[in-house]
């Protein structure tokens, strides 16, 4: 069996021509190659074109009724037959009629008298380029539905991450209970991020914040903010002493992230009832507070071991003063680490003047959406980092 027969089991030639007889010699030259359909009209070939929809169609041009230049037009202009090849078999070998029948849609003319060997030879050549289009376009589509299938699954991943921050009822209760306006922007670089933020209310005075990057981004990544979620909600108590917590979770999550892996992290407690702001660090970006009546942001130390880098570290506790009317930002290491359009990036003393500026120019209800709007405006897009800017606002007295 040669090569072409083996190709044949699934390719299927229309011979069309009003001379039944070149019908005849022509399924006789492919016969043991192909599969064969004939037409002897235009009007029977569009017909058999659209049902059978055969790889390759050989085709009369000088046809009684509807030639042969018109029946491939029609074939082109028609979406279930636009993409079968057509070859012109004619006894019409001026150049001009060459260029007709290309600009009509052929690939290919075969000169009456035909040689039997040629016409094997193009069928062949044809043929095999038929099948490795469809095998592309098979691949292809293959490709397209798992692209289809992967985005549909991130997505669900993406909102359940979602789910995983404080919703729009804790956000309520915390405002309700402790005079405290909690806002939050949270921008993966992709799909998927390794950010992750969070709110716990420890009792009637004390509420307590956190801020998490996990190292990279991705799915990896935000499989680790699903362990950390899963490690913050197991019902132990969440702790009123940030650097006993910090080192309690570090050693809890160190034994579940992949080697290589960590997470620098904020956690604080904000005390209405000393009006101060308890908090550790493992390798975060600086808290920045904002106090009434003050021109320059309080920018806090957030040195420390990061997270599932080593077993048992040691945090230390800080301190600030957060009185009514205070304002505490939280953000991830993408804010000072872009690359700005002007070239370089934006630095901590950057972001810190940018709050600073913002805070004295736009009241503190839009402060973070103020933020978020110049931070974006100013950055090269896409980030390479997830984005994420946490703003606290403590209600003032009331005169």
């Amino acid at each position: 069996m040669t090569r072409m027969t083996q190709l044949s089991l699934s390719q299927t030639v229309l011979i069309v021509d009003d001379q039944v007889m070149n019908i005849k010699i022509l399924s006789a030259v492919l016969r043991d190659e192909v599969e064969t359909l004939f037409a002897i009209n235009g009007e029977s070939a569009l017909d058999i074109a659209r049902t059978k929809n055969p790889d390759l169609i050989l085709l009369d041009v000088m046809m009684t009724g509807v030639d042969g230049y018109e029946v491939c037009r029609r074939l082109k202009a028609h979406q279930d037959t636009s993409q079968i090849p057509v070859i012109f078999v004619t006894a019409k070998d001026q150049e001009q009629d060459e260029a007709e029948g290309f600009e009509a849609g052929a690939i290919d003319f075969i000169t009456k008298p035909f040689s039997p060997p040629i016409v094997k030879a193009r069928v062949r050549n044809h043929l095999e380029l038929i099948g490795q289009r469809n095998k592309l376009k098979h691949l292809t589509d293959q490709l397209e539905n798992y692209r289809n299938r992967v985005a549909g699954e991130l997505k669900i991943a993406r909102d359940t991450q979602d789910c995983l921050l404080p919703d729009a009822n804790l956000l309520e209760t915390i405002r309700n209970n402790h005079q405290l306006d909690v806002n939050a922007h949270f921008a993966p670089s992709s799909e998927l991020g390794g950010d992750y933020w969070s709110l716990k209310n420890l009792d009637e005075h004390r509420i307590a914040v956190m801020i998490a990057d996990f190292s990279g981004h991705g799915v990896n990544a935000a499989l680790n903010t699903f362990r950390l979620h899963t490690l913050l909600n197991d019902g132990r108590d969440y702790g009123n002493d940030p650097a006993v917590f910090l080192h309690t979770l570090n050693n809890r999550l160190s034994p579940l992230l992949p080697p290589g892996q960590f997470a620098t992290m904020f956690y604080g407690v904000i005390d209405r009832s000393n009006n101060r702001l308890i908090y550790a660090g493992a390798a975060t970006p600086s808290p920045l507070v904002l106090l009434p009546g003050e021109d320059d942001p309080r920018i806090g130390g957030g040195e420390g071991f990061p997270l599932g880098m080593f077993n048992d570290s040691q945090y230390e506790n800080r301190e600030l003063p957060f009185p009514p009317g205070a304002s505490l930002i939280l953000y991830s290491d993408a804010v000072t680490e872009s690359k700005l359009l002007g070239g370089g990036r934006l630095e901590e003393e950057g972001f810190v003047k940018l709050v600073g500026e913002c805070f004295h120019e736009i009241p503190v209800e839009i402060l973070l959406n103020t933020l978020i709007d110049r931070l974006n405006a100013g950055f090269v897009h896409p980030l390479v980092d997830d984005l994420t800017v946490v703003c606290v606002n403590r209600t003032p007295h009331l005169e």
